[in-house]
């Protein structure tokens, strides 16, 4: 059976929703990034809309990749920095599109790429470079504006090794540079504000680009030795933000983070306190009212193998468990957005053709993490962000169906006019526990405290129960949970006020929400490479089996005769390899296709790539796999 602890932080519940630890004031939210994503259009996501309704997610970075007559794989946003000048005319096509997305809650809060480090580094001095720069970035956040979209993300992480963020030999004196790298951010943002007033501009690095500030008591000397020039900019954008606009910091050096050395909580420290100083004083009220912490999580930590830097060990036997561990406190700690990074996997299934037109669907993110991280990956991350409507239920109906035991034994059922108490010696530390019951009073004195190693009571560490409101009895529904502080030795329930059916169960061993996907444990085909060659005609070709078990076959088709897909038939050629038979998932296969001496030459030669568009006289391989 497998077995589920929480993470471990002192957990309440408001009144009238179920939280698994404390949230602040906004609806939590989670993004997705990632190379999934790297080649799609609005459109496709939209073509999708169904298979996203069923994650966790509330939004995707989009990314474009240029306008109408642009190849699919141009990147143009890779360019957004350097010329060409942009038009609105290039970029209008999308707008249709992002708005239908937009329509979808799981795309509610979806960002479209923005800066990227240049091709090549922008002289802070050449005012027509910025000037294009400037103008690039403004159609984006224009067309954000009008798809609708929650508003743009910024990427500052120094890809094509250009510097464009410090200061090199060639640029004026630091205190000099400083000064213009300000001007120039307020240009810039001044236009993208005016373009985009109420946007949200997602950084995965605002002030928090800065591993060596955890330890720094001078972060300005600090700058200056490195001849960072960031911090400067982000104060030239403090410096025309209005009160409208949203910041996010995305903190992306939390892909290290871990729960149990409460990183999550202590970075929010950082964030707010320690980086202070490099915030000018004007705009120290901007910088603490519009930032929104977030902490990135990368996900390919939690399949990656531990001879890389990026591994993430099981937790408990359990990769799943480490994961939910550090995406719950994330969850608490955050302003508004946990945010998600991603190479090797995917959220959604997506269909048969687009998992085989690499043009479009990143071939290295291969399989769903719904299988890649097992255990219930995807139910796991929605009972975490939702636990009144995901994780309630499920437990609900274990207790009705008599699979979780009530701890007190049916002994706080009915008040009997003196207070009641139960001491729990020896908890674990971190376990997850749920009351549930009735209590009648108009303050509630009742509550849960704790005893540490020493034998002491925790002085900081109590829970206090918090009852609903009262209903035409006068009696308040309770549904609670606790959690074991990591100092606590004993647990000590006291229950000071008149009660009935007040019951205790310990749900961190309960494993009934962890619900795989049923459309994960179907077998699909991903990830289909052809390569042809001829005459004669050769075909050799790869593909993954994801899901389950299927049997894989291999259908060669013409559209010689009237332009119509038909299928070639068995004589025409030779199959080899791992084909026609049944295949286990994981895996990557190979086969080849060979045309017999007696199958027509084609006149138009042999497609080399995407074999789903081909005018007349040609011919495709198609893979196929049935359960």
């Amino acid at each position: 059976m497998k077995t589920i602890v929480l993470s471990a932080s002192l957990a309440v519940l408001a009144a009238g929703a179920a939280q698994l630890d404390p949230q602040g004031v906004e609806q939590k939210k989670y993004v997705a990034f990632g190379m999934e994503y790297t080649y799609l259009t609005p459109q496709d996501f939209v073509d999708h809309a169904d298979q996203f309704m069923k994650t966790p997610l509330d939004g995707v970075g989009v990314v474009m990749n240029g306008g109408k007559g642009t190849p699919r794989a141009y990147q143009c946003f890779r360019r957004i920095l350097n010329a060409p000048r942009w038009t609105r005319e290039q970029f209008k096509d999308y707008v249709e599109p992002l708005r239908k997305m937009s329509e979808y809650p799981c795309f509610k809060e979806s960002f479209l790429w923005s800066w990227y480090p240049p091709k090549k580094r922008l002289d802070w001095t050449d005012d027509e470079a910025w000037n294009i720069a400037s103008n690039n970035l403004r159609v984006v956040a224009w067309l954000a504006r009008e798809g609708r979209m929650r508003g743009i993300s910024f990427d500052i992480e120094d890809y094509t090794k250009q510097k464009q963020l410090f200061r090199i030999p060639s640029d004026p004196p630091y205190d000099e540079l400083v000064k213009i790298v300000r001007r120039r951010a307020q240009d810039v943002f001044q236009g993208l504000f005016e373009e985009y007033p109420d946007m949200t501009v997602f950084m995965f690095w605002l002030l928090s680009d800065a591993p060596y500030r955890h330890g720094e008591r001078d972060i300005q000397a600090v700058m200056r030795e490195r001849g960072d020039l960031w911090w400067a900019f982000v104060n030239g954008m403090l410096d025309v933000m209005p009160p409208t606009i949203t910041i996010v910091d995305g903190e992306e050096d939390a892909y290290k983070f871990e729960a149990s050395r409460r990183d999550y909580h202590a970075e929010y420290l950082r964030i707010f306190n320690w980086d202070l100083p490099l915030v000018a004083p004007e705009n120290r009220a901007k910088y603490l009212t519009q930032v929104s912490p977030s902490f990135g999580q990368y996900l390919d930590m939690y399949i990656n193998g531990p001879t890389t830097h990026w591994y993430a060990a099981p937790v408990e036997g359990s990769r799943l468990k480490h994961l939910e561990r550090n995406v719950r406190q994330a969850t608490s700690a955050c302003g508004k957005y946990v945010w998600f990074w991603s190479e090797k996997g995917r959220w959604t299934p997506w269909s048969e053709e687009l998992r085989n037109d690499l043009e479009r669907l990143n071939g290295g993110a291969t399989n769903l993490w719904e299988e890649k991280i097992s255990g219930g990956f995807t139910t796991t991350l929605k009972a975490i962000k939702d636990p009144d409507r995901y994780f309630l239920p499920l437990l609900e109906k274990a207790i009705a169906d008599g699979k979780l035991k009530d701890l007190l034994g049916g002994g706080a059922r009915t008040y009997a006019g003196t207070k009641y108490q139960r001491t729990f010696p020896g908890v674990k530390k971190g376990n997850l526990y749920l009351i549930k019951g009735w209590i009648r009073s108009d303050k509630c004195t009742s509550g849960m405290t704790y005893r540490g190693d020493d034998g002491f009571g925790l002085f900081s560490a109590r829970d206090l129960i918090i009852p609903g409101p009262p209903e035409s009895d006068g009696w308040r529904k309770v549904t609670q949970f606790v959690t074991v502080p990591e100092t606590a030795k004993d647990m000590h329930l006291t229950v000071l006020d008149e009660y009935r059916n007040l019951a205790l169960y310990d749900i961190s061993a309960f494993d009934g929400w962890r619900q795989t996907d049923p459309e994960a444990l179907k077998p699909r085909i991903e990830g289909g490479r052809f390569k042809w060659s001829g005459p004669p005609a050769k075909c050799a070709l790869s593909f993954h089996l994801a899901g389950a078990p299927g049997f894989v076959t291999l259908d060669v088709q013409t559209n010689a005769g009237n332009n119509v897909w038909i299928s070639v038939g068995k004589d025409a050629g030779t199959a080899e390899g791992e084909i026609n038979r049944v295949m286990e998932p994981g895996g990557r296969y190979t086969a080849t296709w060979t045309a017999s001496e007696s199958f027509p030459k084609m006149p138009l030669g042999i497609p080399r790539e995407n074999p789903n568009n081909l005018p007349p006289n040609n011919i495709r391989a198609i893979v196929r796999v049935s359960p």
